[in-house]
């Protein structure tokens, strides 16, 4: 593999070289581096949500045993306990970033959705530091605001973060007086659209399986303490079977409420692969990334939030694979003895790809497969465990079709017309505005052609965590379909029997152009099938999409955000209802 246009060239061959494997790879022009009814009890969630099944697809996800295909199922083996991200049902969230403030160039927001059935109170506490961090120690300085937020029985309010003042990063806290809320924390800039679920509980531990500072590939790490006790924080890194703990990344103090970022490139260059452990004593805190990684001829970035605990099994909601794309998947064993692990990645028809390594204690892998095929679809993917839990993480890497230098000439032309416009907003003040549950007209549903192929025309890079255990209902909050982002929603059938699935909006932000888009029946996805979905393609589903996932069966949903007008696009997972 070269650097003739791919992805930063030479990450797969490097970290192959720290102990990963990697198998087939060759994309030319991209190299990488570093019929049931749906159950009653869900309809109870939310208020005024209108419903609507897309259409029919065909792939899944698991990371479970399964009986056709050589496709995992989650219907025969117990299943671990759900980790971190996977829970609607908490009063407090916490969102990390590292986010940024006072940059015009690039708008920062926290999606709250509420899937109640009542409205909720609360606040969004958004604290905000310096923003090029390359020393650590003492407490550091932050500054604090809070938000009011009102939240409509099933609807969603968007808070977007100062966009003037002094520029720095920011991690907010949502706390309200009620449960059924979902949320996200979400990055739009010129170099298009990142998201990341935010956790619905502190730790003393957070891992991050995802990063590299080779060449111009870095990552920020945020270390976020929202309690009223100070943390005294460790940090090490695994790099191969090697663990770095700089010394100036020992014994940090995080004040109670209070922020710290950190340029982990400055502290540890040149690293092709790194995965990361936060330890904290006294308070509890959660702990993100923003990761940037060259593709093509782009630095693009894309957040990740931190994980609590390990696991045996990980499910990844549907990624794109073959055509110009690559992944890389990085599993983390935190532990004290090894992990012998398995990935596999694959259709409903048949895996793939069947990679197994092992994970020397602390260390961390890399396993890169090879997606023979030059059409971009989505592929599920599962990671098993044995000896230890691990953590994963996947960063998805795609490089848009076509000539290189039109495709350039295009992109700067589509980035200087979305940079005039960052700049406009940036006059903007923050706001907080909420969804009305008042009933509108539903508008026509296009036909089940909803279902389309994926675009060709998308550059980034996107980091996603996984889930332990599947569920039945799913929220994604902060989803967006217009003229300058489009939303592609991905259910990702792991059970080894059908699926009848339903895809409900809520009701829009007022005073914007969403609405409602009309009820279709319910479809069934077969075992091992994916449905993805493009919201562009609905009628009516036009504006700010909060949407809702429910199934008969278990499910792992995700969805594709990506930005029509410049590079970037985002991969996060859902976030599950308990």
């Amino acid at each position: 593999m070269t650097r003739d246009g791919g992805v930063h060239g030479g990450r797969v061959r490097s970290r192959a070289a720290t102990g990963s494997l990697a198998e087939g790879a060759g994309v030319p022009g991209l190299s990488v581096g570093p019929s049931a009814a749906v159950p009653a009890h869900r309809r109870a969630l939310a208020v005024g949500i209108v419903v609507l099944v897309l259409a029919l697809g065909g792939v899944a996800s698991s990371s479970y045993h399964h009986s056709g295909a050589g496709r995992p199922s989650s219907d025969s083996v117990a299943v671990a306990p759900s980790v971190a991200l996977d829970s609607a049902s908490s009063t407090g969230w916490y969102c990390p970033g590292p986010l940024p403030v006072g940059t015009p160039g690039e708008a920062a927001s926290i999606a709250v959705t509420n899937l109640g059935r009542r409205a909720v109170r609360g606040t969004l506490t958004l604290v905000s530091s310096a923003s090029s961090v390359t020393t650590v120690g003492g407490t550091g300085s932050s500054t604090t605001s809070t938000t009011s937020l009102d939240v409509a029985a099933g609807g969603e309010s968007v808070v977007g973060l100062r966009r003037s003042g002094r520029r720095g990063v920011a991690a907010a806290t949502v706390v309200v007086d009620g449960s059924g809320v979902a949320v996200d924390e979400l990055v739009h800039g010129v170099h298009g659209i990142s998201a990341s679920p935010c956790s619905d509980h502190l730790a003393s531990v957070s891992y991050l399986a995802a990063g590299s500072t080779s060449g111009a590939d870095n990552f920020s790490l945020a270390v976020f303490d929202p309690g009223a006790t100070p943390a005294v924080v460790d940090v090490s890194f695994a790099v191969g079977s090697i663990v770095v703990a700089p010394p100036a990344f020992q014994g940090l103090t995080i004040g109670a409420g209070q922020l710290q970022v950190l340029d982990v490139g400055h502290y540890l260059p040149s690293r092709p692969v790194v995965a990361t452990s936060v330890t904290s004593t006294g308070g509890r805190v959660v702990a993100g990334t923003l990761v940037t990684a060259v593709v093509g001829h782009e630095l693009l970035s894309s957040l990740l939030t931190g994980v609590s605990s390990s696991a045996r099994s990980w499910l990844l909601p549907a990624g794109p694979a073959g055509g110009r794309s690559a992944s890389v998947f990085s599993i983390l064993d935190p532990s004290s003895w090894p992990a012998t692990v398995r990935l596999r990645v694959g259709t409903s028809s048949a895996v793939s790809t069947d990679l197994s390594a092992t994970v020397p204690a602390h260390g961390v892998v890399t396993l890169a497969p090879g997606i023979a095929t030059s059409r971009l679809t989505m592929r599920w993917a599962s990671v098993d465990s044995s000896g230890a839990g691990v953590v994963v993480a996947r960063e998805s890497f795609v490089l848009a079709e076509g000539p290189r230098g039109t495709a350039r000439a295009r992109l700067h032309l589509r980035r200087r017309a979305l940079a005039r416009r960052m700049r406009a907003a940036a006059r903007a003040p923050v706001r907080s505005t909420s969804t009305s549950a008042a009933p509108r007209p539903a508008t026509t549903v296009a036909p089940l052609a909803a279902v389309s192929a994926l675009p060709t025309d998308i550059t980034g890079v996107a980091v996603t965590s996984g889930v332990a255990m599947p569920s039945r209902d799913w929220v994604l909050p902060g989803g967006e379909s217009d003229a300058n982002t489009s939303e592609d929603v991905v259910v990702d059938n792991v059970s080894s029997r059908s699926a009848t699935v339903q895809v409900e909006q809520l009701d829009g932000l007022t005073g914007s152009t969403a609405t409602p888009f009309a009820t279709m029946p319910p479809l069934v996805v077969r075992p091992g099938g994916i449905l993805t979905v493009d919201m562009a393609a609905v009628t009516g589903a036009d504006g700010t999409l909060p949407l809702v996932v429910t199934a008969n069966r278990r499910v792992v949903v995700g969805e594709m955000l990506y930005a029509r007008k410049t590079a970037g696009f985002t991969l996060p997972l859902a976030i599950g209802v308990r």
